[in-house]
């Protein structure tokens, strides 16, 4: 009976620790996306100039744009891992090849029509030359986050490196 309850309370513990670490990890991934969009809306508002007006139009309309490109992201990737996992199979024809390959191009060809619907969008609120400056910041940041990462930094923030 002795080793049962030992055994029992062991189980305990070991369930309760698993739970508390990945607690922390959920809220540390919560708090690190957190920190990176309020990094972006900084570093954007920065770059393109924008004035609290422009700011309060512009931002619903840009996470908008980014979560469809997301999305439209995710399904090229999907459609493209789908192609080659059936090259890779040799279980393919060469019909269900141009199926998987027309997905595909439809995939990039909606991805496409994203960026042209949000280009009206975003005309309709900004500048020409603050539009042109959301594709440059995007980049920019796109290439600041590139280089932190390849020095060994993969917290938001520059000064809050947790190693």
């Amino acid at each position: 009976m002795k080793k049962y309850f030992i055994s029992i309370t062991v189980a305990l513990i070991a369930t309760t620790a698993l739970f508390a670490q990945n607690q922390p990890r959920r809220e540390m991934k919560k708090g690190w996306s957190d920190q990176l969009q309020s990094e972006k809306i900084a570093f954007f508002t920065a770059e393109m100039q924008l004035n609290p007006q422009e700011a309060a139009s512009f931002w619903p309309v840009y996470n908008q744009y980014w979560s469809e490109r997301q999305s439209a992201h995710l399904n090229i990737q999907n459609s493209l891992l789908k192609i080659t996992a059936a090259v890779n199979s040799d279980r393919h024809n060469s019909e269900q090849l141009k199926k998987m390959t027309r997905n595909y191009m439809e995939s990039l060809a909606a991805e496409s029509a994203i960026y042209k619907k949000y280009y009206e969008k975003f005309s309709s609120i900004l500048s020409p030359e603050k539009v042109a400056k959301i594709y440059i910041s995007e980049d920019k940041f796109r290439m600041k986050m590139i280089s932190r990462l390849r020095q060994g930094d993969r917290s938001p923030s520059q000064g809050a490196n947790p190693r």
